[in-house]
């Protein structure tokens, strides 16, 4: 079942769920009441049913969400569900007062009783909103679980595929190494050490679920060095890699940002023009902020809407729900991507 099925579902047991029980609601108060209602009275129960579904929704996607997401505190959440159960009794009073002395001057309304009355049928309400938010806060947690669990296996799987023998491989580099230094070879050597640590990085943090920050920008470092390999001192490309703020004590999931900086190198960089990479990492005020920018000599549907940024996205979507924003800008032929996580 899809997301949208799973959508119009639920929207249509919404509908089901008050209309049923507001119309036996209004039959039941018609047939109670007899001839002394008339049809003047199913205004005032339309009324009192159209104020518990506005209390009941305005929690479910306004109050729960600030506080799930840590924008108000449990203190100040309580106090504002207390508040709008009391606020909205008393006005559900005044409107069912104001019917019964207009269309029925001879009735006696007790107000306080009735506000009483108001503010437990408003609790009520308001309890069984809140049910309803946990409820499908942890069935969204369990599939945000699954879902991760199944990345992570495939991503193992992906890694197993690509894998010959580890210690083969890094055998074979640390030959590899020896035989460049014996040949004053230090710039091979040098490319070797980079490739074994990225080798390295990617084997160990395909097993982990988040690893430390300044690790990723460590994999990130080799990996530009092993880059600039690449090009010789006439070559017009200018990159540039910058860190600010303090990264100590923050983790992530592991491959967030070599996507990015794989498509600048292989749609950015062109010999025969200028170009350049510019990427840039910012810690402040509990926000990680990463933005890359970059020439474009070819054409790339990643930076635009194809498959590599719509993978970015889900990826995100499940590691991050709700506290991060990836903004793309690719006109004048500079692709520019900021990235802002918000850090737990």
């Amino acid at each position: 079942m899809n997301k949208r099925t799973r959508t119009y579902i639920e929207v249509i047991c919404h509908v089901l769920l008050w209309a049923v029980p507001t119309y036996l609601i209004i039959k039941f108060n018609m047939m109670s009441f007899g001839e002394l209602t008339g049809d003047y009275y199913r205004m005032p129960l339309v009324i009192s049913v159209l104020i518990n579904i506005l209390l009941v929704y305005t929690n479910v996607f306004l109050f729960f969400p600030a506080y799930s997401r840590k924008k108000i505190t449990l203190v100040n959440y309580s106090f504002i569900i207390i508040l709008a159960v009391i606020i909205l009794a008393l006005l559900k009073v005044k409107i069912d007062s104001s019917y019964m002395r207009h269309y029925f001057s001879k009735v006696v309304v007790e107000e306080g009783e009735r506000v009483g009355l108001g503010i437990i049928v408003n609790s009520f309400f308001a309890v069984q909103s809140l049910l309803y938010c946990i409820v499908k806060e942890w069935i969204k947690n369990r599939v945000i679980e699954s879902s991760l669990r199944e990345e992570k296996l495939s991503l193992e799987l992906k890694y197993l595929k690509s894998q010959i023998n580890p210690h083969f491989l890094f055998n074979t580099l640390n030959n590899l190494y020896s035989v460049a230094l014996k040949n004053n070879d230090d710039e091979t050597a040098a490319g070797i050490t980079k490739l074994s640590h990225i080798m390295r990085f990617m084997l160990d943090g395909v097993n982990e679920n988040l690893i430390p920050l300044d690790r990723e920008i460590s994999y990130l470092t080799s990996y530009l060095d092993l880059q600039k390999l690449r090009f010789s001192g006439s070559d017009d490309i200018d990159i540039t890699f910058n860190v600010q703020g303090d990264i100590t004590n923050i983790k992530i999931p592991p491959f967030i940002f070599i996507v990015f900086i794989e498509n600048a190198f292989k749609f950015g960089i062109d010999y025969k023009k200028h170009s350049f990479i510019n990427i840039e990492f910012a810690i402040s005020d509990n926000m990680l902020k990463f933005n890359i920018r970059n020439s474009i000599h070819y054409s790339n549907e990643s930076n635009s809407s194809g498959i590599g940024l719509k993978n970015i996205r889900e990826r995100l979507d499940l590691l991050f729900p709700g506290n991060y924003d990836l903004e793309i800008e690719n006109k004048n032929d500079i692709f520019n991507l900021d990235l802002r996580i918000k850090l737990s």
